[in-house]
This record gives C-alpha cells, sequence and structure tokens, in this order.
C-alpha cells in the first residue's frame, strides 16, 4: 500500500482525485486530503506520504518551494504537479528537483492515473536499486562493522564511560554518532526461525536487513548498526538536523521502519518487527532501554509479524517494570536455552518437539546418572518457573495444575510422571498466553471501536488509530480484519452511514451539519459517499423515511 496526498486550494479539485484514485482497483492506495499549505505540512509532519499530487500554483507557496518543502520530509516521496499552468520553464525546475511528472488538468483522468502508475513503479524500483546496491556493499562494511560492534556491544552491556572517553572511542572506531546528544535505539528481530537457515546465507539475510534501513534512515539520520546475540538486530540513530523536535523524530522513525518492513517482506521475502524508545536516552541509559526494548520484543512474539512497537507499549502488555529487567537464570546447558526462547516467542510445536526429544533422550534406561537427571529435571522446571515469573501467571497456574510439585521432583511417583507434569505445565502456560493475548487483541479492537463512534467527526485515519494503540498501521489493519472479519474502513464506512442515517431520521440537522458530524467538510463529496452506499442521497432518504 502506498500513501498518496492530494493538496489543492480548491475542494472540488480534491474531492474528484479523492474518488479518481479511491475507484482505481488496480491502486492500492490510502489517501490524504489537503485544502492548503498548512494542511499539507501537517500531514507530512505526521505521517510518511510516498506521493504527492499537487497544484503548481498554490496561494501561499509555489511549487517549487512546496516540493523542497516534501523533499525534507520525505526524501523518497514522489511528487506529482497536476495544474493549469504552462510555465514550462517552472515545469523544467520542477524536474531538475526530481518531482516525477506533471499533468495539466484539461488533460482526463486516464493521464493523472497513469502518472500514479508511473510514480508507484519508480518506488518499486527503488526497493530493486536497494537490493543490488546491498550485495556490493557488503563485504566493504563488514571491516568497520566488526571494529564498532564490541566497543557498542560492552555500552549496551552497561559498561560506564565518561563523555571525554566515549568521544575518544567514536573517533577511534569512527562511529558516526555524537557522543553526548540523546539517541534513539531500535531492536529488530526476524518474524521466522533461523535454525534450519545456513549460516552464510543467515548472515547475508541479517546484513541485507541493516543495510535496508541504512538506505532508509541515512538520509536524515546518523547511524551505527550491529547484530547482537539470538539474532537481535540493533541501530542507535541521531538526527542529522540538531534542532529537530524529538516528536518529529519519532513519527519519522516509525513510517520508515514501516518502509523498512514493506522492503524486506518483497525482496527478501522475511518479515521483521521492531520495538524503539519513545523519549530520548541519554547515553548513560543506553543499557536500561536496550534491556526494555529486547524485553518488548520478546513479549510481543506471540501478537504476530511485522510489530513496530514503542516502549510505551509496556503499558499495552501489562509488564512488570521490575520484572522485564530482572536477570535470567545464567544456563550453561543449550537445550534450556533453546526450551526458554521457544517458550517466550510462542512457539509452542517446537517447544513441544525439544521437550519430547529431552524426555526420549534422557529417561532413566538410557541416562543411568541420578545427577544428569536431576539436571535435566531442574533445568526444564527452572525455564516454566522463569517464565511464570516473568508474566505474572503464578496464580493461573496454580488454578489448574499443582504448582508446589514444579519445584519437588520427590512428589512423582516416577521420572515418566515428573516429565508428564512439566509437559503439562508448559501446555497450560502457552494457553493461558495465548488466552491473555487474544483477549488484549480483542479489547485493543473494541478501543479502535470506541474511539471511532466517538470521533467520527475528526481523525479517523489508520494512522491516527495506529498511534492510539501504538501498532503500526498496516499490523491495526490486518489484525482488525482478522478478530473482526471487516475491513478497518469499511467498519468506518459503515458507522458514518449509520450516524448519518439516524442524525437525517432523528434531528432536523441541515445536511452541512450532518456531513460536518460524520467528518465530511465537503457536502458533495458526503452525498456521493451517501448516495454510493444506500443508492440514494441523504435529502432522498430523509425524504422517505418522513413520507413513507
Amino acid at each position: 500500500m502506498y500513501r498518496v496526498l492530494i493538496v489543492n486550494s480548491d475542494p472540488n479539485t480534491v474531492d474528484k482525485l479523492y474518488d479518481c484514485f479511491s475507484e482505481s482497483e488496480h491502486l492500492d492506495l490510502e489517501i490524504y486530503k489537503a485544502f492548503s499549505i498548512a494542511d499539507a505540512l501537517e500531514i507530512l509532519n505526521r505521517t510518511k506520504i510516498d506521493i504527492a499530487v499537487t497544484d503548481f500554483n498554490m496561494p501561499d507557496i509555489n511549487g517549487i518551494d512546496l516540493l523542497e518543502n516534501i523533499g525534507r520530509s520525505w526524501p523518497n516521496c514522489k511528487v506529482i504537479f497536476y495544474t493549469d499552468l504552462k510555465d514550462f520553464d517552472c515545469i523544467k525546475a520542477a524536474f531538475r528537483n526530481h518531482a516525477v511528472n506533471y499533468v495539466l488538468k484539461t488533460e482526463d483522468d486516464g493521464v493523472l492515473l497513469r502518472a500514479v502508475e508511473r510514480a508507484v513503479k519508480e518506488l518499486e524500483r527503488d526497493l530493486h536499486r536497494i537490493d543490488l546496491i546491498c550485495e556490493a556493499n557488503r563485504q566493504q562494511e563488514l571491516n568497520i562493522l566488526l571494529l564498532q560492534k564490541e566497543y557498542i556491544i560492552d555500552l549496551l552491556e552497561g559498561e560506564k564511560t565518561s563523555p571525554m572517553h566515549r568521544k575518544s572511542k567514536f573517533k577511534e572506531f569512527n562511529i558516526a554518532l555524537d557522543s553526548e546528544a540523546p539517541l534513539m535505539l531500535i531492536l529488530g528481530r526476524i518474524d521466522h526461525h533461523l535454525e534450519d537457515i545456513e549460516p552464510s546465507a543467515k548472515a547475508k539475510l541479517l546484513y541485507s536487513i541493516q543495510f535496508i534501513a541504512e538506505q532508509y534512515f541515512s538520509t536524515a539520520y546518523s547511524l551505527v548498526h550491529l547484530i547482537y546475540e539470538r539474532n537481535v538486530l540493533v541501530w542507535l540513530i541521531q538526527p542529522i538536523d540538531k534542532t529537530e523536535p524529538w516528536e518529529r523524530t519519532v513519527v519519522f522513525a516509525r513510517d520508515t521502519l514501516e518502509s523498512v518492513q514493506n522492503a524486506c517482506r518483497e525482496l527478501l521475502k522475511f518479515t521483521v518487527s521492531f520495538s524503539f524508545n519513545s523519549n530520548p536516552a541519554k547515553w548513560e541509559e543506553v543499557s536500561e532501554k536496550f534491556e526494555v526494548l529486547k524485553s518488548i520484543l520478546v513479549q510481543s512474539f506471540v501478537m504476530g509479524k511485522e510489530m513496530i512497537l514503542q516502549d510505551s507499549i509496556l503499558k499495552e502488555l501489562y509488564v512488570n517494570h521490575e520484572l522485564a529487567h530482572s536477570t535470567q537464570v545464567p544456563w550453561t546447558r543449550s537445550l534450556p536455552n533453546s526450551l526458554a526462547e521457544y517458550l517466550d516467542n510462542g512457539q509452542k510445536a517446537s517447544f513441544n518437539s525439544l521437550l519430547s526429544y529431552i524426555i526420549d533422550t534422557f529417561e532413566p534406561n538410557k541416562c543411568r546418572s541420578g545427577s544428569i537427571l536431576g539436571e535435566i529435571y531442574f533445568s526444564v522446571a527452572l525455564v516454566l518457573l522463569s517464565h511464570i515469573n516473568r508474566y505474572g501467571l503464578m496464580n493461573n497456574v496454580a488454578h489448574v495444575m499443582d504448582i508446589d510439585k514444579l519445584m519437588r521432583p520427590e512428589k512423582h511417583q516416577s521420572w515418566n510422571e515428573s516429565m508428564e507434569y512439566l509437559y503439562q505445565m508448559a501446555q497450560v502456560i502457552f494457553d493461558l498466553r495465548k488466552s491473555e493475548e487474544d483477549e488484549r487483541m480483542v479489547e485493543l479492537v473494541r478501543r479502535i471501536k470506541d474511539y471511532v463512534k466517538e470521533h467520527l467527526h475528526g481523525d479517523t485515519s489508520l494512522i491516527k488509530l495506529s498511534e492510539l494503540v501504538y501498532l503500526n498501521p498496516s499490523y491495526l489493519s490486518r489484525l482488525f480484519k482478522q478478530i473482526t472479519g471487516q475491513n478497518i474502513s469499511d467498519y468506518i464506512n459503515n458507522e458514518k452511514i449509520a450516524r448519518a442515517k439516524e442524525l437525517l431520521m432523528n434531528s432536523n440537522l441541515k445536511i452541512y451539519e450532518i456531513a460536518s458530524a460524520v467528518g465530511y467538510d465537503s457536502v458533495p463529496y458526503f452525498t456521493r459517499f451517501f448516495k454510493k452506499a444506500l443508492n440514494m442521497t441523504p435529502q432522498e432518504y430523509r425524504n422517505s423515511v418522513l413520507h413513507g
């Protein structure tokens, strides 16, 4: 899906273009309307725009100035001038500033649609260009990344350094960040299990994700990236413009990460999720922020794929902040480590398969050492207990199973009984986590519906709704459809129609007042919207109700 911004001071022109793009079935577009430069800049500050369709000769700014504004906000945005201006010297200047095309208002809608199609193809070519450059630069960057990685990891793991020491090390390792300015920390994960991928292919995949992100961020941000243990991707970024408001940094990061997700899905055939801090982090706080974002990324695994989560999501996940920072049991065997990872990530089938392997491999007839069997039992039991404590599941588990047996193997009659107990305990945990996540998602959808009903007259865009629940727009759209069986846009339109019908039947409000009450500034557009849904105009509907 690509976001299109229509900018024109004539509401009729805006509505006409909106209808033209909305009715084009082969273009997957999310459309925004701006009736002034101020409206356009407000939208550009809030969300990424892929294609802008704008008049060349606006009342308060000319086309070249507007183009420069768009370029500063979203450098990859394609611009189409829709104008009756025939000053081709100005048009040439626009092309020198990388506008995609221009269309005269005297030309038919097909010409404009083809211009938008060309812009979409150009955006898609940009994705493939990134893919080609990625491999060519991979080897060149590996050496510098290795030099940077060890020092950055020390900072992430809590090494205390003075500003002077950091400044010296940043210069020595060519770390392109300000050692004193605050920063944003972004963590990423691949939404797939990578055990079956060859190490060389895995390394190439992780590097490709990093390179894609760098291509999108480096136009406006300084950044350093690395791969942390367990395939956690890490970016540390700072705006090049030191005066940039932090709110703008958050918006840019959120929407740019969505572009990174789209590129990874299209080019690499893998999906990725991200978490990042919503408030600026001082270097002295980096380690703490890192632990919080890691916790969020792990705990959100069961929520789905292609997530973009700010640390504000903690209140949505009901995570206790102290527990999120608690020290994990220092496992010394790889099997318990893998069990813990599967349990944290909600990978029930992988967990059950590995636990069955442990039960079959280390049962008493094959393993005569009582101390090894004891270690196996307590290792698995501690994985379960640690998870129960971190997610606050103790009371719920205790309602289903005898929790006292968990750390007391002598209460079991045999090895097989003790292993069956652990297996059943794991199933209870998985079921409780799934139930809690389902309830949270249902509650999230309920909140969206309540907000829409209360704000039909205001902003009900997908961007606004996604901000309310700290999810990225694409994921929210899929989640809403999954839970309700209905597209979120269809739900909003149905609510607007229902409210309009209620007001037409039970009030003396004028048509323009009803249009405004359901979020339409343009009466003609509201009339077309209403007629498309009910095959009659608002006035015809009111007459039919009043006169039977």
